[in-house]
């Protein structure tokens, strides 16, 4: 078991997905050898088949915990959000017959539980034990700014979905406002990632505020302390990249103003006026 683990992300002989499998089965008929000193078995929902057959022949209690939707489900999305997906059968069927043999299933969620029993398990098999937290150990703590905060703690991978928040966050288009990956990203997530990034800019900070004007509307004055500006220039722009930069590191941008496009500089140029050049270049 310990060999199968050491190589199971080193080899290129053997398909991920068969030793994935050879795994499970491992795991369930070494778990098996236990059963015989127990009342009630309890097993991880992919990985629990040669268990449950064996305590089921022992008139064991069997409670298999689901971490998340019912298989199908999962598939049903995964296969409707990408046209490439192929799964893993095995696995699949392995967890169908777990669901069948169990006598309890553990769920995290009353979503999870609707997702059963739309898929045909019975209501009185499902127990839903919601994932807690001790209070004791995670406080909740004064917050020191006003950015609004998305943390998303997990793999960023095809099967979570990761692709799918980071195309609702950029939508959403929310202001002062970040999105935290606490994780690892896999391979298959890295070309989506792509077009969320954009090449190097130049930014440095002014030592005095420029001469831009009044504003049409004033949003901050001294009361609010002290403010400060900074140059930036970008070789590539996405949909209000600059805001959501300085949201980034704290700073959230109160003013924003284009001084040139290229070569060409704006000047004294006001909002609405439009300025004719001769030849446009970048």
């Amino acid at each position: 078991m310990e060999l199968i683990n050491r190589y199971k992300n080193k080899t290129h002989l053997v398909s991920k997905v068969y030793l994935n499998s050879l795994i499970q089965k491992k795991h369930a008929k070494n778990s098996a050898k236990y059963l015989k000193d127990c009342d009630i078995f309890i097993g991880w929902s992919g990985s629990s088949l040669e268990a449950l057959i064996e305590a089921k022949k022992q008139n064991k209690i069997t409670i298999l915990e689901r971490g998340s939707s019912h298989y199908n489900y999962q598939m049903q999305i995964l296969s409707e959000v990408n046209e490439n997906f192929i799964p893993e059968y095995n696995t699949w069927q392995r967890e169908l017959l777990e669901y069948q043999l169990a006598d309890y299933i553990s769920i995290p969620s009353s979503y999870v539980k609707r997702t059963f029993i739309k898929n045909g398990i019975s209501e009185n098999k499902l127990i839903v034990n919601p994932y807690g937290v001790d209070l004791n150990e995670f406080k909740q703590i004064k917050k020191e700014d006003e950015i609004f905060r998305i943390i998303f703690a997990g793999g960023g991978t095809f099967r979570k979905g990761y692709h799918l928040l980071l195309q609702a966050f950029s939508e959403l288009n929310l202001d002062n406002c970040e999105l935290w990956h606490l994780g690892s990203v896999q391979e298959e997530m890295k070309p989506y990632l792509k077009k969320y990034k954009t090449k190097k800019c130049k930014a440095f900070k002014l030592e005095s505020e420029p001469n831009l004007g009044e504003r049409g509307k004033k949003i901050r004055d001294e009361r609010h302390g002290p403010t400060s500006w900074v140059s930036i220039t970008l070789t590539e722009g996405k949909f209000r990249q600059v805001r959501k930069m300085t949201s980034a590191v704290g700073f959230p941008t109160l003013r924003l103003v284009r001084v040139r496009v290229g070569n060409i500089h704006l000047n004294d140029l006001k909002a609405g006026e439009v300025l004719e050049v001769s030849s446009f270049d970048v």
